[in-house]
């Protein structure tokens, strides 16, 4: 054999018994190993789905109402003068939620439509001035006093010489402010005359 080929052959048997050596396999055996975690890194990272921002509800307050406190207790007695009270009338119940909530305008519509069929109903006097007989003077609708989704609004008169002082408690509902009962001065009110029972002021 030539001298060098002998070399070359000689060489290769060394490079083969180096490659099986057990430092060399340890080495091989770490390589893959920080592949294998290389790509088990890389596959959980895939898997984690970017954080989605938090769903903010809604709030559970109504909008402020447009319409002040005060003036819908106002056209309440504007259309009680025209003769076109939601009183006693049983041909509109629109005509009643424009003033009132929704609980109280079912105790006046339950009433009236008691009424119309020839039942006795529970209100007997007129309700914006809890008399029968009616001479009123000095009328006054004072300044709403508004906290939260709550109002008081006073009417004060005199109705045949005696002095008397209404309070309107109105409530939110929906952005829109609405008569929830009447207190009557004189430990009566709106919604007892209705329902029966006393409704609990605070």
């Amino acid at each position: 054999m030539p001298r060098f080929r002998a070399f070359y052959v000689i060489a290769g048997l060394s490079w083969m018994v180096a490659c099986s050596s057990p430092q060399n396999e340890q080495a091989q055996q770490a390589a893959a190993d920080s592949v294998s975690r290389a790509a088990s890194t890389s596959a959980v990272s895939d898997s984690v789905t970017a954080p989605t921002a938090p769903t903010v509800a809604n709030s559970a307050n109504p909008p402020m109402p447009t319409r002040s406190a005060q003036d819908v207790v106002a056209a309440l007695y504007a259309a009680h003068d025209a003769q076109k009270s939601p009183f006693y009338q049983s041909e509109s119940r629109t005509r009643i939620r424009q003033y009132f909530t929704t609980e109280l305008a079912n105790l006046i519509w339950r009433d009236a439509k008691s009424t119309s069929r020839g039942k006795l109903g529970r209100l007997d006097a007129d309700p914006l001035y809890d008399a029968q007989d009616t001479d009123i003077k000095e009328f006054i609708i004072q300044p709403a006093v508004v906290k939260n989704n709550e109002a008081e609004v006073q009417v004060t008169f005199s109705n045949l010489g005696a002095k008397k002082t209404f309070t309107f408690l109105l409530q939110n509902e929906n952005g829109n402010w609405r008569i929830g009962d009447i207190l009557y001065g004189d430990g009566s009110q709106l919604y007892q005359k209705l329902s029966g029972k006393a409704e609990i002021v605070q």
